[in-house]
């Protein structure tokens, strides 16, 4: 038996919602995984303007814009939302993006060496 389970979805779709409800900026277009992109309208919701699409695909980015007309591409997510609230300038969000990366790298290359050791642990006990 199969479950869909599109969790992932899900999230990025609410981040998406949050970051349009309290934004300083406005969204003009939404990019989803696969390339496959959809312009926004000023005053229509993202619930209204994904009401057409069956099947809707992973948000990748959203493009927000000022009322100048300067663009900034964010992902839907907490950095995102701080983004979006003001909280965080441009700058330090694509800094705290890339801190969260190297993070999760440091994590991981931590977690093979743990394993790798408890590994030859258990192999020199046993052997």
């Amino acid at each position: 038996m199969c479950v869909s389970n599109n969790a992932i979805e899900l999230q990025a779709y609410h981040f998406s919602e949050k970051i349009q409800e309290s934004s300083l900026y406005n969204i003009v277009r939404v990019d989803f995984i696969g390339g496959t992109f959809l312009e926004c309208e000023q005053e229509t919701s993202l619930r209204a303007e994904f009401q057409g699409i069956d099947n809707l695909p992973l948000i990748k980015n959203l493009i927000l814009q000022t009322k100048t007309g300067k663009q900034f591409i964010v992902e839907p997510d907490e950095l995102g939302l701080r983004f979006a609230k003001g909280e965080l300038s441009y700058r330090q969000y694509l800094l705290a993006k890339k801190q969260k990366a190297r993070k999760m790298i440091c994590y991981t290359f931590g977690f093979t060496g743990l394993f790798i050791a408890a590994a030859w642990a258990f192999v020199s006990y046993f052997l």
